[in-house]
């Protein structure tokens, strides 16, 4: 290690007037970990290249790989340090929704151990009876499988990693017009993810980038309704021409040109041009809704959610306005708000009852409008007794023709919204909300019109 730390500095010594990049470096950890990731690429390529100043007796090409390996490798531990300062989960277990693509399982793997330092603890496989097959024939089969590179190019332990045949789950049916998931079988996947969704496992990345879309669709319903807060649900980009390659599994760490068979003859791919993204997919959590027997797996599907439905019908949205107290009441909780906020929230509501502008949507530059504005005077006077426009805690001033200042209103608007999310909290149902549409940012109430009331008077 000690040589290798003097050949990596006196390498990257000698080529400073070569190239133009100083360095000089006392350990190898800061030398490596200082350098961005294309600076130290362009130090190993120009390596290459200038054989010529190369020490009698090294290999300077060869000291340029290994000190590209340790890079990657000390990059992925200052990703690690990273999230664990961030208070990100620093491990998690890996289920991969697949069919014939293996290749999903690795490049995963690759975003969440290289890209986001996340150490992967698990990997689970839910896939079909051919999917298996493919997932032990690519994978597990021999010392020399992708996933063995995988480890070894970028020093991981293979051992840290717990995937081995009795990790791929048989629990889709064979691909064919006749085959479909039986209901026994959507039990069995929502017993198994209870499971490892119970609160004393690690957290869950569940990807859903291969197989058909009735498994992915199916998985997400299921772990919706038993996902944790920490649990993720993701989907996997890369550049299309490499999709379902045979030949790619994850983007090595030393460049690399592939060689690729088609039917129109044979093309080369470089390796660099394989960037992996991890998409986070929006997913609704339901797990506050669910009973023990639904977290615990013990009860069918189709029961669990049929109760998880019947709690969300049953729910109570409705938002009382009370105008003499300025008062917000919703499910017993009352907020009081403030009077230039309760009259704007009170314009909304009957826009929103009304069907101004698009259903009560009220777009920002309609503002002006004399209709709306008059309602909007309307329902300030009703609540201060004061006129909406003048000085002081008015909505707008007037310029010197007596027109309204729209500038100023649209503003003190948008901050008045602001304010209700604020005082009523993001979650609250009767806070206002806005939308893209006709004419720009939009503004109202997501709510039905049975469920708003306002107490006059």
């Amino acid at each position: 290690m000690i040589a290798f730390q003097h050949a990596l500095s006196s390498c990257l010594g000698q080529l400073t007037t070569k190239i133009g990049f100083t360095v000089a470096p006392k350990r190898i950890a800061p030398t490596i970990g200082c350098l961005a990731p294309g600076c130290l690429e362009t130090v190993i390529f120009r390596i290459s290249y200038l054989n010529n100043y190369c020490p009698s007796g090294r290999n300077l090409a060869a000291i340029a790989n290994a000190a590209f390996l340790q890079y990657r490798y000390l990059t992925f531990h200052n990703c690690r340090r990273k999230r664990m300062s961030s208070g990100k989960p620093s491990s998690c277990h890996l289920i991969v929704v697949t069919g014939l693509t293996p290749q999903v399982i690795t490049e995963a793997l690759y975003a969440l151990q290289i890209q986001e330092g996340c150490s992967v603890q698990r990997i689970s496989v839910l896939t079909t009876p051919e999917g298996s097959e493919a997932v032990q024939n690519a994978l597990m089969l021999t010392r020399e499988s992708p996933l063995e590179r995988f480890c070894h190019d970028y020093g991981i332990a293979r051992r840290s990693i717990l995937f081995d045949q009795q990790s791929v789950y048989r629990i889709w049916p064979s691909r064919s017009v006749e085959s479909s998931l039986e209901p026994a079988s959507l039990d069995h996947l929502m017993t198994w993810l209870a499971k490892w969704c119970a609160l004393d496992k690690p957290p869950v990345v569940a990807c859903v980038a291969g197989g058909r879309k009735d498994m992915a669709v199916l998985f997400a319903q299921i772990f919706s309704l038993l996902a944790r807060k920490e649990d993720r649900l993701v989907h996997l980009l890369i550049p299309p021409i490499f999709e379902n390659l045979a030949e790619f599994f994850y983007p090595p760490p030393q460049p690399a040109t592939l060689t690729v068979h088609r039917a129109g003859g044979v093309i080369f791919l470089n390796s660099t041009d394989a960037h992996v993204e991890l998409m986070e997919i929006p997913l609704i959590r339901l797990r506050s809704l669910v009973d023990e027997e639904t977290l615990t797996g013990v009860i069918p599907l189709t029961i669990a959610q049929q109760r998880v439905q019947h709690k969300l019908d049953d729910m109570d949205l409705t938002v009382r306005l009370v105008v003499s107290s300025r008062a917000v009441l919703h499910r017993g909780h009352e907020e009081i708000l403030p009077p230039k906020e309760f009259s704007l929230l009170l314009f909304f509501a009957r826009a929103r009852l009304q069907g101004w502008g698009e259903g009560g949507w009220i777009a920002g530059i309609r503002l002006d409008d004399p209709y709306l504005l008059s309602n909007l005077e309307q329902a300030y006077q009703e609540v201060t007794s004061g006129n909406l426009f003048g000085s002081g805690e008015s909505w707008a001033t007037k310029d010197r023709n007596g027109k309204i200042v729209f500038e100023e209103l649209k503003v003190k608007v948008v901050h008045a919204i602001s304010k209700i999310k604020n005082r009523l909290g993001s979650t609250h149902p009767g806070r206002v909300q806005s939308r893209k549409g006709r004419g720009g940012q939009q503004y109202g109430l997501m709510l039905d019109s049975d469920q708003i009331v306002i107490e006059e008077g």
